[in-house]
């Protein structure tokens, strides 16, 4: 029996950003009002897979049957590709540090080429690895930008390069070619002073908690620590809401020792969990909860577990124009879920909320006229 979910309707203001290549202004456009629409989405479930998954914390469809797992879990093989449809692993990457290998525990970032290719950002490598649609290991992207330690590191489209670095620069833009990155290839960059609302990125800590997805054309950037989101081309900031949350990036005295800590999760709520795209839409996975202390102190006897049910699990999707940014409502998910993704008609929830890891794949439906 098909699972329906309706996008609840409310009326928004979309924050707008005026950019060009370093400016980032937020504006409240009132000429920007608009009521939201109201969209039926019915999610049926298809399949679910648990099997040989173990603690996986980032996962990315790369069609409607393949899925691309960045698992921690897995000392032996950290990455791997999944066939839902035959239940099994097709391929692995080896944890190392050779060619075509990746680091056994620190975060991991994929984005694609227009062909299939996958590139891998690896933090704990602080590298940037190609492979074929098939995981087969084709060579690294080489420069100086490369050389330089880097928080975040994608495609914004097959010849753009962005690089989130550990400098006063919050976002910069460099052409790619013959898998090379040079700073004499920069297109812009964006420094965490231009506007007030980067400042807290002086925080690095916040640039380590980026999440984004591509459309062979654009970036899509969402932040765990708000409700910003961006779309980026290789021109620059194309636009920028903080709709519906108003959740503002949040701002952390550094500690006395020089360093940073992350937000306190009793003042200041997660954010952004995930994205997903599609032709019409950015789905946004968005939790808002703070750690309360009366509930942290109930469940301080497993207070890791409880904060990542509770604080780092949603059922809460936010639904955004793509092309403008103009929100449009809110999606009640099937599964409270960490992580997810769109391919098609085909949405992905990892959860591991009271359960063991678990990937559920929805058949998704939008009705005519959303």
């Amino acid at each position: 029996m098909a699972k329906k979910t309706t996008l609840l309707v409310a009326s928004s203001f979309v924050i707008t950003v005026i950019s060009a290549a370093i400016v980032f202004l937020y504006t409240r456009a009132d000429s920007q009002v608009s009521r939201s629409q109201s969209l039926q989405w019915e999610l049926t479930e298809r399949s679910r897979y648990h099997e040989k998954l173990y603690d996986p914390s980032e996962i990315w469809a790369l069609g409607e049957n393949q899925i691309l797992i960045s698992d921690a879990g897995n000392e032996k093989y950290p990455v791997y590709l999944l066939d839902l449809r035959r239940r099994d692993i097709t391929r692995q990457v080896r944890s190392g540090q050779g060619p075509g290998e990746a680091h056994g525990k620190r975060y991991k970032r994929a984005s694609f080429f227009s062909d299939g290719r996958i590139l891998l950002w690896d933090a704990g490598l602080n590298r940037i690895s190609i492979y074929d649609s098939s995981l087969v290991f084709l060579g690294l992207i080489t420069g100086n930008v490369v050389r330089t330690f880097n928080y975040q590191v994608g495609l914004i489209n097959d010849s753009t390069l962005f690089v989130v670095g550990a400098t006063d620069n919050f976002l910069s833009a460099y052409r790619l070619r013959d898998r090379t990155v040079s700073d004499d290839r920069l297109l812009w960059s964006i420094r965490v002073d231009d506007d007030e609302h980067l400042i807290p990125l002086t925080n690095y800590l916040l640039k380590q908690a980026i999440y984004f997805r591509g459309d062979g054309e654009s970036l899509y950037m969402g932040f765990e620590y708000a409700s910003v989101l961006m779309r980026i081309n290789e021109a620059g900031i194309v636009w920028s809401t903080l709709e519906p949350a108003q959740h503002p990036l949040p701002w952390t005295q550094p500690e006395k020792s020089g360093g940073y800590a992350l937000p306190d999760l009793a003042e200041h709520a997660v954010g952004i969990l995930d994205l997903a795209v599609t032709d019409q839409y950015v789905v946004v996975l968005y939790s808002g909860k703070k750690a309360t202390k009366t509930e942290f102190l109930k469940n301080i006897h497993r207070a890791v577990e409880y904060l990542d049910n509770e604080l780092y699990h949603s059922v809460r999707a936010f639904v955004y124009k793509k092309e403008n940014g103009h929100y449009l409502g809110q999606l009640s998910l099937p599964v409270p879920a960490q992580r997810m993704d769109i391919k098609k008609n085909a949405m992905y929830l990892l959860t591991s909320a009271e359960m063991l890891p678990t990937i559920f794949e929805y058949r998704v439906q939008v009705a005519d006229g959303s």
